[in-house]
């Protein structure tokens, strides 16, 4: 279950079995920064911090281009300095 930088993304579709609750924690482990947002569904969620404006879009592009090519379109959202 391990080495995660190694895999690619898998769209979720209905019907697909869930990760379970301990599944979730030991895949956590392996995440710096990184946490379960349950709030409607169980998402995996981070913050990344930066000091422009700038710096936060061209790291949203950066993953644009990766989700594109992932076939995996996550919510994103930009502020100045900080991606969610």
């Amino acid at each position: 279950m391990s080495n995660l930088i190694n895999q690619t993304c898998e769209a979720c579709e209905i019907g697909a079995p869930l990760v379970s609750e301990t599944d979730q924690a030991k895949l956590l482990e392996e995440l710096d920064g990184w946490e379960i947002d349950n709030a409607e569904i169980s998402k995996l969620v981070k913050k990344y911090k930066f000091l422009s404006y700038n710096e936060s879009s061209t790291f949203v592009n950066l993953i644009v281009d990766l989700a594109e090519s992932e076939d995996h379109h996550p919510k994103i959202t930009l502020e100045w300095g900080l991606v969610h």
